[in-house]
């Protein structure tokens, strides 16, 4: 009985873990994926547009003209404002927003938005003023067409801005995946084990039986061990830069055919390290 308790037990803590790694997938696809509905893009613009019409068909009522009309009204204005949307987010961002052109980006905003507003004014005008108004109003006014401006506006706005959050997100995600995260290094010293960051570390030192690490912060840490095993638990940004020393090419500032200067100090240089191995090429680290 308790062998089944504890079976069932893993299993239940498994799918828990299963389910959270799901949660947290920050690939690019799944970021992406994660603002749609079901990760479906046509389900979720669907139910946007329909929620969309519902809501303002129910707000721009008026016991006046009742709910039909309302209704009516939405469904003949809704056309244009999807128009100046899909033409926003589907082309003018890609096109020039995120190249960073963003004097045709805003031109062409400008352009849309007039254009759908003007195409939202005649489709009131023509479908809904002259069957439910009497058609007495005018045709284009300059108030009406500021007013249709606003409205197409707002809806574009409130879509984009949630299209720049996806593409920042999955921005974000592609320079991730680009870039793994670095493992830390474990250093024992001073009766304690410190989990450094290996982009942390400017340079180590070898000094007989031991080791001191020299940190970006200014903190040394001794270790007992050699310079050889110390090198061997690093990436392949450190090399052996001499004998006794061990650097971080990240940090490294210049350097000539004597010494190199790395977080402002002047380290030697041995004969046998070429200029190539300082300049990034990690296929000469094991000939070092």
């Amino acid at each position: 009985m308790g062998r089944d308790r504890s079976h069932y037990t893993k299993r239940a803590v498994f799918y828990m873990n299963d389910g959270f790694d799901r949660a947290m997938d920050t690939r690019p696809e799944a970021v992406r994926a994660s603002f749609y509905l079901f990760g479906s893009r046509i389900f979720t613009h669907v139910v946007f547009w329909l929620v969309y019409y519902l809501a303002f068909s129910l707000i721009w009522a008026t016991p006046e003209h009742g709910l039909l009309a309302s209704f009516f009204l939405e469904f003949v204005l809704l056309p244009p404002r999807m128009l100046a949307v899909y033409a926003t987010i589907y082309f003018l961002m890609p096109t020039y927003l995120l190249q960073r052109r963003l004097v045709k980006f805003l031109l062409g905003y400008a352009v849309v938005i007039v254009a759908a507003a003007i195409i939202q004014r005649l489709s009131g005008f023509f479908f809904y003023e002259q069957l439910f108004m009497g058609g007495d109003g005018d045709l284009v006014t300059v108030s009406g067409l500021l007013r249709s401006m606003v409205l197409v506006n707002t809806t574009v706005i409130s879509v984009t801005a949630v299209k720049l959050l996806q593409h920042y997100y999955v921005a974000v995600a592609e320079a991730d995946a680009g870039e793994p995260a670095q493992q830390q290094v474990a250093v024992r010293a001073d009766r304690r084990t410190h989990m450094i960051a290996p982009d942390d570390i400017l340079y180590i030192e070898g000094m007989g039986n031991y080791v001191t690490y020299i940190l970006k912060d200014g903190k040394k840490l001794v270790v007992y061990g050699s310079i050889k095993s110390a090198l061997a638990a690093l990436p392949d940004q450190f090399f052996r830069l001499h004998r006794s020393y061990i650097l971080n090419r990240r940090h490294l500032q210049s350097f000539n055919a004597e010494n190199v200067i790395v977080g402002g100090h002047e380290l030697p240089r041995g004969k046998d390290v070429p200029d190539a191995l300082l300049l990034g090429d990690e296929e000469l680290r094991a000939t070092v």
